[in-house]
C-alpha cells in the first residue's frame, strides 16, 4: 500500500508520514491503543481495497494536477498526504460493509448507494464512446484509403495513357523514317542510273549495251517530244499574229484611197 502511495508521488515509501501510517492501519482494521472504533474496525478492508481507493480517488478527481505547485485552478491540493488520508478513510455509503458499491461478505451490489450501478453505467457509456470513436476512426481511415486507391488508379491510368502516346509517336516516327529511307534509296537509284547513262560515250550501235541503248532512246523520245511541243507552239503563235494583221487592214468605207481606186489601190483614169 505504501508503494502504491509512493507511485503517486505523494510520499516516500521508506519514510511514511505518521498520519498516513495510522490511517492505513485503521483502514485494514488493525487494533491497538491508538485505534478508534470505526466502520473499518468492524468491517476491515484489504490492501487491494486500499490501492483501488487511492488510485480512483487520486486520478478520478484530478489530484495529480491539482497538487502541482504551479497549479492556479480551483480546489488546489496543498497537502497531498492529508488528501490521501481523507480518500482512504472516506465512507460514502451508510452501509458499513459497503466498499465502493459492493458488499464485502457477499460481493453483491449495494442497493443503498448504487455505486456499482453508477460505475457500470459510466463504463457502458465510456465503452459506447470508445466504440463510436473507433468506428469514426475506421471510417476516416477507410475513406483515406479509398481516396489513395482512387488517386493511385488515376495516376496509373495517366501513366498508361502517356506510355501509349509515346509508343504511338515512336511508331509513327519509325514509319516516317522508313518511308524517308525508301524514298532516298529510290531517288539515289534513279539518279545513279541517269548518271550512268550520261557517262556512256556516243558510239556505234554495235558498241552500245542494251540498257544504255534503252535509256538513250527514252531520253531522245523525251527530247523529241519537247521539240514537237515547241514547234506546235510556234505555229500557233504565227497563226495568231497573221490573224491580228488581217484584222488591222482598213476597209473601203474608211480608207479614202481605197474608196477612190475601187478598193484596189490604183488611181482612176481621167
Amino acid at each position: 500500500m505504501y508503494a502504491a502511495a509512493a507511485a503517486l508521488g505523494v510520499i516516500d515509501a521508506n519514510r511514511v508520514p505518521p498520519t498516513f501510517r495510522k490511517a492505513v492501519r485503521e483502514f485494514l482494521g488493525h487494533g491497538g491503543s491508538e485505534a478508534r472504533s470505526t466502520v473499518f474496525m468492524t468491517h476491515p478492508r484489504t490492501v487491494e481495497h486500499a490501492v483501488a481507493r487511492l488510485n480512483r480517488g487520486w486520478y478520478a478527481a484530478g489530484a495529480d494536477i491539482r497538487s502541482m505547485k504551479d497549479y492556479n485552478g480551483p480546489d488546489p491540493i496543498r497537502r497531498p498526504v492529508g488528501y490521501l488520508t481523507t480518500v482512504l478513510l472516506a465512507q460514502d455509503c451508510t452501509r458499513q460493509d459497503c466498499e465502493r458499491g459492493s458488499i464485502l461478505a457477499s460481493g453483491e451490489d449495494c442497493t443503498l448507494c448504487g455505486a456499482r450501478a453508477a460505475e457500470a453505467a459510466a463504463e457502458k457509456v465510456k465503452a459506447r464512446w470508445e466504440a463510436e470513436a473507433e468506428e469514426k476512426r475506421a471510417a476516416r481511415q477507410a475513406e483515406a484509403l479509398a481516396k489513395e486507391a482512387a488517386g493511385q488508379a488515376e495516376r496509373e491510368a495517366a501513366a498508361a495513357e502517356r506510355a501509349a502516346a509515346a509508343q504511338a509517336a515512336a511508331e509513327r516516327a519509325a514509319a516516317d523514317a522508313e518511308e524517308t529511307a525508301c524514298l532516298r534509296a529510290r531517288m539515289a537509284a534513279e539518279f545513279a542510273a541517269l548518271d550512268e547513262a550520261a557517262a556512256i560515250p556516243a558510239s556505234t550501235p554495235s558498241e552500245d549495251t542494251a540498257p544504255g541503248q534503252e535509256l538513250r532512246e527514252s531520253i531522245r523520245k523525251q527530247r523529241d517530244g519537247r521539240d514537237t511541243t515547241r514547234h506546235a507552239n510556234a505555229r500557233d503563235a504565227a497563226a495568231l499574229l497573221a490573224a491580228a494583221r488581217r484584222a488591222e487592214v482598213p476597209t473601203p468605207a474608211t480608207d479614202p484611197v481605197a474608196a477612190s481606186t475601187g478598193g484596189f489601190g490604183e488611181e482612176p483614169p481621167y
